[in-house]
């Protein structure tokens, strides 16, 4: 393969990626949608959306661990 059609086909595979990493932002605002509904403040709509990607993270650690990784908080 050549590197100019290898190149190509990296460019491709990223734009895929990108796709879904706007996807995944998008339901990441949607999960912390119903707090910060509530909040008008621009840095504390920032704190709560890390706050979801926390949870998010937390979430997909197996059960056993979790407790450990909200205590490590």
């Amino acid at each position: 393969m050549s590197v100019i059609k290898k190149n190509k086909k990296n460019k491709k595979s990223n734009k895929n990626n990108l796709s879904t990493a706007n996807k995944l932002s998008a339901v990441i605002i949607e999960f912390v949608k119903p707090l910060s509904e509530r909040i008008d403040n621009d840095e504390m709509n920032k704190s709560m959306i890390q706050f979801g990607i926390l949870v998010w993270n937390i979430s997909l650690f197996p059960i056993e661990d979790r407790e450990k990784q909200k205590d490590a908080l």
